[in-house]
């Protein structure tokens, strides 16, 4: 499994806040990825879409597995400020 830095970063305040917060997202994740795919359904599309639905999130990426209440937006702008620059008002010297 890959796990990419953006994804650490991103929710570094999340995983910080128990230790136990990755632990329980990498074996869920782990654990979707092993479960059996099968479709169901009434008819041939519907058996289609469950099992397109069951694929899907079993080959999700672990990034994905986050929800955005594990994100706190104000704290990673606050990390990155230093990023940004900003515009000075115009002095009005003539």
């Amino acid at each position: 499994m890959i796990i990419d830095i953006d994804t650490l970063i991103f929710f570094a305040e999340y995983l910080k806040r128990k230790d136990k917060n990755f632990k329980e997202l990498l074996e869920d994740h782990i654990k979707k990825m092993k479960m059996i795919a099968k479709g169901y359904g009434n008819t041939e599309r519907k058996v289609y879409q469950t099992f397109n639905n069951k694929i899907s999130k079993k080959l999700a990426p672990f990034s994905s597995r986050f929800s955005n209440s594990m994100f706190d937006e104000k704290l990673f702008i606050e990390r990155f400020s230093y990023l940004i620059k900003e515009d000075k008002a115009p002095s009005n010297a003539q």
